[in-house]
């Protein structure tokens, strides 16, 4: 969930420089963000509850990382700790996801109905390929970044990918309108 992840910044940080965390973190920070939107969606048409699990991420990031093994590839450390959090925070925000707006605006109940198909079709993937496409497509990292965040080959990431896009791809046509509330 990071674009560059120097291993002398990553060193300084954990060793206390606050200049170098704070470096690290609004580098950081962007990529925790989406992935904690695509994961978590709108809550009542907005992304406090996703943005507020980002800053708990972060913090863990920053309170973990002396902790952080010679050899641990940084964004694959990040990657642990969001996914831990963003499960636990699963079950009190997934049931909201799909909740129209308050406000009943055609264009946002359009929105938020087909917010809760997507995620209804994602769940129909393994837990492997629906973080590939959440990484991929929703934190817009390459195959690389995927693959070292995921601890495998950018190789790796390419077929879950594509396996996951054809899993899509062999849904009937109307899938998409009948996927269960």
């Amino acid at each position: 969930m990071t674009t560059s992840a120097d291993p002398h910044l990553v060193r300084r940080a954990a060793q206390g420089d606050r200049a170098a965390a704070a470096t690290l973190l609004a580098d950081v920070r962007p990529g925790v963000i989406r992935y904690c939107r695509a994961r978590l969606g709108r809550t009542d048409d907005t992304y406090a509850p996703a943005d507020a699990c980002a800053d708990e991420i972060c913090l863990a990031v920053l309170r973990a990382l002396p902790r952080l093994g010679p050899g641990v590839p940084f964004p694959a450390f990040v990657h642990g700790i969001a996914l831990r959090l963003v499960t636990d925070a699963q079950p009190t925000s997934r049931g909201c996801v799909a909740e129209p707006p308050a406000d009943g605006s055609p264009h946002r109940t359009v929105v938020a109905d087909l917010a809760r198909r997507l995620s209804g079709l994602l769940g129909l993937l393994s837990e492997a390929q629906r973080e590939i496409l959440v990484l991929r497509v929703a934190v817009g990292l390459t195959a690389e970044q995927v693959g070292t965040a995921l601890g495998i080959s950018a190789a790796a990431v390419r077929i879950g990918q594509s396996r996951a896009l054809a899993r899509l791809r062999t849904l009937p046509g109307n899938a998409l309108g009948e996927v269960a509330a």
